[in-house]
């Protein structure tokens, strides 16, 4: 091969590794987008569905309670496009994470609390006082995985972002994020909640939709770094 030739080689593959990059960092700016815009989908379909039913009650009501309303299809359209954007971004946070076990996990976790946060809005919940019924059970056990996945999630992307220099700056905001979601669970777990069942829910659906949109926000700066020199 001659000199030429050669150097037309490393030029193709130089090419094709820019357009990959470039590829990548798009990739990852439109997962980052969706984990940002995931909190505010959920903010938003449970305020506007909580405003149009009277007679509903945030401070003692479950958030699932509202797929049972006059607008019952707002909550659970709510359900599944936030799930949706979660389980996205968890995908494509996987990919700017150095190696290890926890990164891995961690990430996994996001993805598969978006699924079941996605699922509830396909299997609804019983009104209070009435027989639980298939779908109910489901449901139930599907925000039960939801919030396991979640609390699983922090710990684990806790424990690696303390060992990678890109995401050690988040180290700090996630522990933080751990003692606030075991300050919000455990009162739960001992049924210290009840009556109060609507602000705890809230409680946890703001601590880790705050995580969740620092995540992003990173994401996003760490998204354009590949794009440098290109």
């Amino acid at each position: 091969m001659t000199s030429l030739g050669r150097s037309f080689k490393v030029w193709q593959r130089q090419g094709a590794s820019r357009s990959m990059a470039k590829l990548d960092a798009r990739t990852s700016m439109v997962a980052a987008l969706a984990g940002a815009m995931g909190p505010v989908v959920f903010t938003a379909g449970v305020l506007v569905g909580q405003s149009l039913w009277h007679g509903y009650n945030p401070m003692h009501d479950y958030i699932s309670l509202l797929a049972r309303g006059p607008f019952g299809w707002l909550q659970n359209t709510t359900f599944l496009v936030t799930g949706g954007l979660v389980a996205a971004f968890g995908l494509g946070l996987r990919g700017h994470l150095s190696s290890g076990p926890h990164g891995l996990h961690g990430s996994h976790a996001i993805v598969i609390g978006g699924v079941a946060l996605g699922l509830l809005g396909l299997f609804e919940t019983t009104v209070p006082g009435s027989h639980d019924t298939l779908t109910s059970s489901i449901h139930a056990h599907l925000f039960q995985l939801c919030q396991a996945a979640s609390f699983t999630s922090v710990v684990l992307l806790y424990l690696h972002f303390r060992n990678d220099p890109l995401w050690q700056g988040l180290a700090p905001y996630s522990l933080a994020t751990v003692i606030l979601l075991i300050m919000v669970l455990v009162p739960d777990w001992v049924h210290a909640t009840a009556g109060w069942q609507g602000i705890q829910q809230r409680l946890l659906a703001v601590v880790i939709a705050c995580w969740v949109e620092l995540l992003a926000l990173k994401l996003w700066r760490v998204s354009r770094l590949p794009a440098i020199g290109t």
